[in-house]
């Protein structure tokens, strides 16, 4: 039996998720502002909604950092197989709680249940929360009815999906970030093979990175060729 002492107080790993190393877009301008406003605790309790990719996860991490160790961040799609009363039990000895991917529980009762009960919890002790869905709740209808009540009481903002040109910008940024020049040949070349998905990009560019410095090379079109990362080139 897992023991609540065995349990991680924080499921924050990414120690890139910050609000610093997210790249300002069009589509998710009010989400980066209303994620610094919540640092700064100058807005109410918030929902980001939007498809895989469109940065969810990494502002809400980067909130978590934010508040370091007073925040709880859980993402629901690797916790749902574990007791909801456990994971949640100590929720109210944190300043600010942050639940990723509330659609991961559509299919667990008892995990509605219990987040209902702790959104309410929350709400009367006046703690904060930041919550992400894959939609905006009057969408996500496989919910417990008065879980989706709750959550239609949550600022929304919506992330957009990211145009070919913002993922191109993207990825020039976060490289840039870490020390690499990615050339615009460069650039076309990933993303005329690579998947159009932010996640896949960013670990694309790790291995990129690690590429660069096992090489002691810069990041060029034959690199990549040789390297075969990518799908068409293998």
């Amino acid at each position: 039996m897992l023991l609540a002492n065995q349990l991680p107080l924080s499921m924050v790993t990414d120690d890139e998720a910050t609000l610093d190393n997210f790249q300002p877009r069009a589509g998710a301008m009010e989400a980066f502002a209303a994620a610094h406003s919540l640092v700064a605790g100058n807005v109410d309790d918030v929902l980001f909604a939007g498809g895989e990719g469109t940065g969810k996860s990494h502002l809400l991490q980067a909130v978590c950092h934010g508040f370091d160790s007073s925040a709880l961040y859980l993402p629901l799609a690797d916790l749902v197989a574990l007791p909801p009363d456990l994971v949640l039990e100590r929720h109210q000895t944190f300043d600010f709680l942050v639940i990723d991917d509330v659609q991961a529980c559509a299919a667990e009762p008892a995990w509605q249940e219990a987040l209902f009960h702790c959104f309410n919890q929350r709400r009367a002790s006046g703690l904060g929360m930041l919550w992400s869905a894959n939609t905006v709740p009057a969408e996500l209808n496989d919910l417990l009815a008065d879980l989706q009540s709750r959550l239609t009481h949550l600022t929304v903002y919506q992330l957009a999906k990211q145009t070919e040109q913002e993922l191109s910008d993207m990825l020039r940024y976060r490289a840039a970030k870490r020390g690499l020049e990615l050339s615009h040949e460069v650039l076309k070349y990933v993303l005329a093979r690579a998947p159009r998905s932010a996640t896949e990009l960013m670990a694309l560019l790790e291995r990129l990175d690690k590429a660069s410095l096992a090489y002691s090379r810069p990041i060029t079109v034959p690199l990549l060729s040789e390297l075969k990362l990518l799908s068409l080139d293998r």
